[in-house]
């Protein structure tokens, strides 16, 4: 399972992109892996909220699709869901109780 903590609050950043200058809202994370240290990522929160600091978040389903080749893949803007919930929906799969 992907594990992220997420170890800022909301942070913006202003960049100039191909249609001019335009604002980047994100938050620091760390993704947590197991026997490595943790690794420094960027997460970008849903529009007009933000992630809870210090708590644990993993990847949502919505955000991992199979391409044209049946591999997986990340879709472009990646939503998660609270760690909790991501172990909740894994034991209703392995109990054969999910949609």
């Amino acid at each position: 399972m992907i594990t992220i903590k997420i170890a800022s609050s909301l942070k913006t950043k202003d960049v100039v992109g191909r249609k001019g200058p335009l604002t980047i809202r994100y938050q620091e994370a760390d993704l947590i892996q197991p026997d490595r240290r943790p690794r420094y990522l960027e997460v970008t929160p849903p529009a007009n909220q933000e992630y809870k600091v210090d708590e644990f978040y993993s990847v949502a389903p919505h955000s991992v699709r199979t391409n044209d080749y049946d591999k997986l893949e990340l879709s472009r803007y990646v939503d998660l869901i609270p760690l909790a919930d991501a172990v909740a929906f894994a034991t209703s799969c392995l109990k054969g109780t999910s949609g």
